[in-house]
């Protein structure tokens, strides 16, 4: 009885493994002729127009946030991590899918995207991508407007061979530290995009810039360069 018993528990576990990945097998070969019946209602909903005129229409702004909900519903059948983004440019609509810088499920991703056919006006990308951050670029910050150019950082290689970093910026750090932390963090992902900062980064700290900081302290805006080349 014991045996018979050990006998049947491996073979549920093998069961209920076959039918989540067939089931997930069917909902990724599904997924992308739904999209693309959808092509033109995507195209023009998550155009920049669209996009712009969504900051003063609260109708237009909820019909985008359950759009990219039902997107992702229709995502979490094929992974329970993928989520989508959206884009779109002169070049045309993209979507991005994300994983949240957990790069266990990166293969999947790539997998995912690899299997997507032409559509007509889209492009599919796996992860997000690096955000180019001009010295002009500004962020709100509370009452403060932080300007990417007057940016400062240090970064030392830590037992893991990622990047621990010190970020500087003209504000006084110390209203908000942990909010100023979160900020950056989030900030320096976005810099490096999701594949390289799943591998390059360590703790982050941020600390005020003032006149008294270390004048050797490197540009922001060349943070994407420099990590790439420190990690290879």
């Amino acid at each position: 009885m014991m045996f018979l018993r050990l006998l049947i528990l491996p073979l549920l576990a093998v069961t209920l493994f076959s039918a989540c990945s067939d089931s997930s097998k069917t909902s990724k070969n599904a997924f992308w002729p739904w999209f693309d019946s959808r092509k033109s209602e995507f195209a023009e909903l998550f155009s920049y127009d669209s996009a712009t005129a969504a900051r003063s229409d609260s109708k237009l702004q909820q019909r985008l946030e359950d759009t990219v909900t039902e997107v992702g519903a229709k995502l979490r059948e094929i992974h329970p991590e993928f989520a989508p983004f959206f884009g779109a440019s002169e070049k045309g609509n993209e979507m991005i899918v994300t994983v949240h810088g957990q790069a266990t499920y990166f293969d999947a991703v790539d997998q995912f995207i690899t299997s997507a056919p032409k559509i007509e006006g889209w492009t599919f990308t796996a992860l997000k991508q690096p955000v180019k951050f001009s010295p002009d670029t500004e962020i709100q910050s509370g009452s403060a407007r932080l300007k990417a150019g007057e940016w400062r950082y240090t970064k030392s290689k830590n037992k893991e061979g990622s990047f621990d970093f010190v970020i500087y910026v003209p504000a006084k750090v110390s209203d908000d530290q942990e909010g100023f932390r979160q900020l950056f963090t989030n900030l320096t992902m976005d810099a490096l995009g999701e594949r390289l900062a799943a591998s390059a980064m360590g703790s982050m700290e941020v600390r005020e810039l003032t006149e008294n900081s270390n004048q050797t302290l490197s540009p922001f805006t060349s943070i994407h360069a420099d990590v790439s080349q420190g990690m290879q």
